[in-house]
């Protein structure tokens, strides 16, 4: 199987983060087009950035330090979004960001 192009990346991180945005949000009563938003906004910010940095970057680099540095800055940005939408607690935007990401790294691991 040919790597994905950018539109065919950005797809799948929106379809497999955005549910669990959007599960979170029933359970903590969010509002879900706030959390929808956010997910949007999220995703958004952050996707095109950590694309370009992943293809810019030596292979060897990527899997050695380089994954691990995108998704953790990922993370970061994206429980700042996250929160600032859904109006989320500290623990709450960590632990969904970290959630949703890890969602999508562990497909895009495991399926080639």
């Amino acid at each position: 199987m040919p790597p994905l192009t950018y539109p065919e990346a950005l797809a799948w991180t929106l379809i497999l983060e955005t549910p669990v945005v959007l599960v979170a949000a029933l359970r903590w009563r969010c509002g879900i087009a706030r959390a929808f938003l956010a997910a949007l906004a999220a995703s958004g910010v952050t996707h095109p950035v950590a694309w370009s940095m992943a293809m810019a970057m030596p292979y060897s680099d990527y899997i050695t330090w380089g994954w691990y540095a995108i998704e953790a800055a990922v993370c970061c940005v994206e429980a700042f979004i996250l929160g600032s939408i859904m109006r989320l607690s500290t623990g709450r935007k960590w632990g969904l960001s970290i959630l949703a990401n890890s969602v999508s790294a562990f497909a895009g691991w495991v399926v080639p």
